[in-house]
């Protein structure tokens, strides 16, 4: 990659479709995915068709080295999923639109957390981009959570 690049981290929220189906009367917001209402009007989800990223925390790593380990790292998850049928989606940033892929083209690719910080250390190995070593820090921080999180990096 030799353009600008977002870091996303996060996790992929399983599509839940029967969630909370039982409870009686739908409704429909536009999104096209149903929600109730409680007592007092306020929305209560109804589940998700799909499966989507949740994001946690981005940090813009500006332009990346084309070419170096990072870069490989998401080019080779790329290929690896790319006959699958469906990725997550997401909505980075505020009003954001639904997206699968950058506005490059890119597959929006999950990679899982610890590859990425591998990644990352071995970048730093031959560039110490300050960029970089806030994301190893960032990622050395989430790295012991227990849930499964996932690294999105966003072509701008």
């Amino acid at each position: 990659m030799g353009y600008e690049v977002m870091a996303m981290i996060g996790r992929l929220e399983k599509p839940e479709p029967a969630y909370k189906e039982d409870l009686e009367n739908p409704f429909d917001d536009g999104s096209g995915y149903p929600y109730l209402k409680d007592e007092d009007g306020n929305r209560i989800p109804a589940g998700h068709m799909e499966q989507y990223f949740s994001l946690y925390a981005q940090i813009d790593l500006s332009k990346i080295a084309y070419g170096g380990n990072l870069s490989k790292t998401i080019k080779e998850y790329r290929e690896k999923t790319k006959e699958q049928n469906s990725f997550p989606y997401c909505y980075p940033g505020f009003n954001a639109r639904k997206m699968t892929k950058d506005p490059y083209g890119e597959t929006l690719v999950p990679i899982p957390l610890e590859t990425a910080l591998e990644a990352v250390k071995k970048e730093m190995e031959t560039d110490d981009y300050r960029r970089l070593r806030w994301f190893k820090e960032l990622l050395e921080t989430m790295k012991d959570e227990k849930e499964d999180l996932v690294c999105v990096f966003y072509g701008y």
